[in-house]
């Protein structure tokens, strides 16, 4: 009852003092039930799993998602730099950076056959940063030799959604343009649904300040959202498509051909699974939650389309990193998680494991590449793109 009593002190306290009207209301200023999860349950594990042949491509770095091309096989990657991310980088919480100049991340390819990293030229504003965060490809069904990339950018003012135009071949990457709203507020992950809509995650209520730390000290709360966003008209209308269900979501994922899609949440361990439902305004009808037992990040699909989940046993570690990214003997144990269609995503299993000290640290995306046999990941505080030969490919197809 105290409890209560505080936050709701605090409430008042927020709106009248300092300000801010949009809190989320008092019902759900409760902390996510996790007393039965545990996000440690893989921290006594020693025995690696497919990551004994595991090689660093150099030449990107602090590359936080990547996306398979589905056609020609090269992963397309947003990355900035280490020392960058330390100075500013959002989701991390990292605001330090003092110049007026504009903060320019790279978009990147890599290729799988060769390890061959390109870096595009990137045809953007010039007064305006990039600072990326997540990733998707939308694929024009007449242009086949085009690519719309939807990336998550953080300028300092704002966050939105970036889409870029790349042509397969291609050295330049050309800006189309910028959609943002007051909805797109913290995003993390974006999937598109056309060239001119999308969903995104909001990882959190607040960008930053007092509301901020409070949202993630009494983590996990119920402030995150997904939302639709449509720009056809040339006006941005979006629609929270859930809220208040879910804690600091983040990877996000189209499956069965649009039909469900799947949000992890980066604290918890839970990844949550929705049905799909409308044409023109896309509604969704929420069905389950799985728990994997392991911090999440980002999300994506296999050949026989289970769901890839990027997985930290040791948070802390993990944390640890992202405060010294420079420091090599901190080593952050990463986890590739599989998730089985056939089961509706509930039946689950490790297919790849790492203590971290053998270049797979602190990955925040995996990608299967079918045509070489590879794990393909990267990370946020990572050195380099890391491709990992798979021992034993049944296991993502048993």
């Amino acid at each position: 009852m105290i409890k209560w009593l505080i936050i709701t002190a605090l409430y008042v306290a927020g709106v009248a003092i300092v300000g801010i009207p949009f809190l989320p209301p008092v019902t759900h200023w409760r902390q996510v039930n996790t007393k039965n999860h545990s996000v440690h349950i893989y921290a006594g594990r020693t025995q690696g799993l497919n990551d004994g042949k595991c090689t660093i491509y150099p030449g990107a770095e602090a590359c936080e998602d990547l996306a398979v091309d589905k056609i020609t096989g090269l992963v397309y990657l947003g990355c900035g730099s280490l020392a960058g991310r330390l100075d500013y980088y959002p989701p991390q919480g990292h605001r330090n950076i003092n110049t007026t100049e504009s903060i320019r991340d790279g978009i990147f390819i890599f290729n799988p056959k060769n390890g061959e990293v390109t870096e595009l030229a990137v045809r953007y504003r010039p007064d305006l940063d990039l600072v990326l965060h997540g990733l998707g490809v939308y694929y024009p069904e007449f242009a086949k030799d085009e690519r719309l990339l939807f990336f998550v950018n953080h300028q300092r003012k704002k966050s939105f959604i970036s889409i870029f135009k790349y042509i397969i071949g291609s050295d330049v990457i050309f800006h189309e343009g910028d959609v943002e709203a007051p909805a797109i507020n913290t995003p993390n992950g974006v999937v598109p649904l056309s060239p001119t809509s999308f969903i995104v995650t909001n990882d959190h209520h607040f960008r930053k300040g007092f509301w901020r730390d409070f949202e993630n000290n009494k983590a996990p709360l119920p402030w995150s959202n997904v939302v639709s966003c449509d720009f056809s008209s040339g006006q941005v209308f979006c629609d929270t498509l859930d809220q208040n269900r879910l804690s600091n979501a983040n990877g996000i994922l189209l499956v069965e051909n649009d039909t469900k899609l799947l949000v992890s949440e980066s604290r918890t361990g839970l990844v949550a699974v929705y049905n799909v439902t409308g044409q023109e305004t896309k509604k969704l009808v929420f069905d389950h939650q799985v728990y994997l037992g392991a911090s999440l990040d980002n999300l994506s699909l296999l050949p026989n389309d289970d769901v890839l989940v990027a997985a930290f046993p040791q948070r802390e570690q993990f944390n640890a990193k992202i405060e010294d990214p420079f420091n090599s003997t901190i080593a952050v144990p990463s986890m590739a998680i599989r998730l089985k269609k056939r089961s509706n995503y509930k039946d689950h299993e490790i297919v790849f494991w790492s203590d971290g000290t053998k270049g797979a640290s602190a990955i925040t995306t995996w990608a299967y590449h079918e045509n070489t046999n590879q794990l393909i990941g990267s990370s946020v505080v990572g050195q380099g793109i890391l491709a990992c030969k798979v021992t034993d490919r049944n296991v993502f197809y048993s």
